[in-house]
């Protein structure tokens, strides 16, 4: 399994996040409504994003340098993406999350839509997921996003807000279209019972396209 600990000149070279799926749309959709907390150091976006989670199950808020502490994570070098993982099965109501990534055995684009099909299945059932995006230096939350009616009858992403921990870079519902962020996430911590049935979210026109949930999904052409 891969751990990657988020580091200090990685962090620092973070801009604002983007995140976008299709076009068009009334906004407001998909809205988890995550309770939004900001880093207070640098390297703690880890933690804060497990924080994030916590609330969002309702549970009584700690600080992140407690989960810091708690989650065996430093202020020199951050959290692995394991302690991530470990961290939301430990002080969230979510007890059976995995790291998962788009590795494996087949096509490239096929993995990166099944990779994005168990995320937005998550998400389309209610349930948080922490991503990494930045070359896996930087965890953020997504809450909410857009779909609309395309011409062929299914509904397609129009984009995605996410938490990002980091102030500087945008703090709460930060703007990604589909192929920004399906360009820039890593990996995500995402809980097994949420991404029950992802197989049937997914679908394939020609290109690549991820589908969110079945019934009329969110789907969007890998770039």
């Amino acid at each position: 399994m891969l751990v990657v600990s988020v580091s200090l000149s990685a962090l620092a070279s973070i801009g604002g996040c983007k995140i976008t799926i299709g076009g068009g749309g009334a906004a407001g959709n998909l809205n988890l409504g995550i309770p939004y907390r900001g880093q207070p150091d640098l390297l703690l976006c880890g933690p804060t994003s497990v924080l994030m989670w916590r609330l969002y199950d309702g549970l009584v808020e700690i600080s992140p340098q407690q989960l810091m502490s708690f989650m065996g994570c430093t202020v020199t070098h951050g959290c692995s993406l394991v302690q991530i993982q470990v961290g939301v099965n430990s002080y969230t109501n979510t007890h059976d999350a995995f790291l998962d990534n788009f590795g494996g055995i087949g096509y490239p684009d096929d993995l990166l839509a099944e990779f994005h099909a168990r995320q937005l299945q998550s998400l389309s059932m209610g349930n948080p997921v922490i991503a990494t995006i930045e070359g896996d230096s930087h965890a953020v939350v997504p809450n909410k996003g857009n779909y609309s009616t395309a011409s062929d009858g299914l509904k397609r992403w129009d984009f995605v807000y996410v938490h990002d921990p980091a102030q500087s870079n945008g703090g709460p519902n930060v703007y990604f279209s589909a192929g920004a962020w399906m360009n820039t996430v890593g990996h995500q911590v995402v809980s097994a019972a949420a991404i029950q049935g992802w197989t049937g979210s997914l679908a394939s026109y020609g290109a690549v396209y991820v589908r969110g949930w079945s019934g009329g999904a969110p789907y969007d052409p890998v770039p």
